[in-house]
């Protein structure tokens, strides 16, 4: 029987920046996940942008969740001895009347000016269509490296013995006077969930309102394509190096079978090739399912009627960006009982009336 303090049940970004509070306050822990398909955090583009919608507004507490993020993908670099974040300008087409004067307003707004400016057409250099269209700059963003942070991460956790590919059953589960028996694992100070779109189908917190919501993109290399900005329109186009592209992606609501669509990867084709002056090549096609809530907040925090069950969920399209900040939120608020963020606490579901479920009780 092996003893730990803390079973961690996912390991996309919020199941990982977990595990790494927790290690930094010396708790002992394990993670487990056998990776299933839609693994939304590997797929994912790592785009982090300051701006968002077609209004052109400040991402979620965007000021103090960047200090946050820099600091933290720093410190992991360090520690992983990795180079996993990288600066970036952001370019978008103004699709719409609308969008431009959108744009116009808040380049005119003074809590902006550090974010948004114009952007010449004629710097595309011959590789983007650009005849007749308007563009705006984001002058920073940033792309986090999926791939390197998530693989190289795993394997420090593997190497450590703290990493396991078992998938968890909550019919294995039972609750002892002092924890939780899992198979041959004593949990003593509690479980943290953080498996993404598949909190739908846990019985503990399956009451919560957060939704699956489907991204499909490609993988193209293009050898006369030297993008060194992210590129923004119906979709976006993201630089990966050595001349290849991730594209992507929608979000669909009402298919979240686990496969690729003959009719997304259509659509993306042909933004490519009315977006791109070169010609490119298709190397995969992937999706990821993201979990999302009602409100487009994450969700932190107890379970509020069984004990040391805890959660972190719907991080949506922004993961990389707030996954650090929230972790550590839950983090000290289980190990120190600092008080979470309001407006992600899992308690303000409790407020519009849903009702938690309790399988240990029937």
């Amino acid at each position: 029987m092996r003893s730990i303090d803390f079973l961690i049940v996912g390991s996309g970004i919020a199941g990982l920046t977990v595990a790494d509070h927790l290690e930094n306050d010396n708790q002992s822990f394990l993670i487990v996940d056998p990776f299933l398909e839609g693994h939304a955090s590997q797929q994912s583009s790592g785009v982090i942008n300051p701006i968002t919608g077609r209004r052109f507004v400040k991402s979620w507490y965007y000021e103090i969740i960047k200090n946050y993020f820099l600091e933290f993908y720093s410190r992991i670099e360090l520690k992983l001895n990795i180079k996993c974040i990288q600066e970036f300008k952001l370019i978008q087409k103004l699709n719409s009347p609308d969008e431009e004067n959108q744009w116009l307003a808040r380049t005119a707004d003074p809590e902006y000016s550090g974010y948004l400016d114009e952007f010449k057409a004629t710097e595309f250099q011959g590789t983007i269509h650009s005849k007749n269209q308007i563009y705006c700059l984001i002058k920073s963003m940033y792309v986090v490296d999926v791939n390197v942070l998530l693989n190289r991460w795993k394997e420090y956790f593997k190497s450590k013995s703290l990493y396991s590919n078992l998938k968890f059953n909550y019919c294995e589960l039972s609750k002892v006077e002092h924890g939780y028996l899992w198979g041959d694992h004593e949990i003593k100070r509690g479980i943290i969930f953080c498996e993404g779109f598949r909190v739908v189908e846990n019985p503990y917190f399956s009451w919560l309102p957060i939704f699956k919501l489907k991204g499909e993109f490609l993988e193209f290399k293009a050898p006369l394509l030297n993008l060194d900005f992210v590129y923004k329109s119906e979709y976006v186009i993201v630089p990966l190096g050595n001349h290849r592209y991730w594209c992507g992606s929608n979000f669909d609501l009402q298919d979240a079978s686990l496969k690729v669509t003959k009719i997304e990867l259509q659509k993306q084709i042909e933004f490519l090739k009315a977006n791109l002056k070169v010609p490119f090549e298709i190397e995969y096609h992937g999706f990821g399912i993201r979990p999302s809530s009602r409100d487009r907040r994450p969700v932190v925090g107890a379970h509020p009627g069984i004990n040391n069950m805890f959660i972190l969920n719907g991080l949506g399209t922004k993961g990389f960006s707030i996954a650090p900040f929230c972790s550590k939120n839950l983090v000290d608020n289980i190990l120190f009982n600092k008080e979470i963020l309001h407006t992600i606490s899992i308690n303000r579901f409790l407020q519009k009336g849903f009702i938690p479920q309790n399988p240990f009780l029937g």
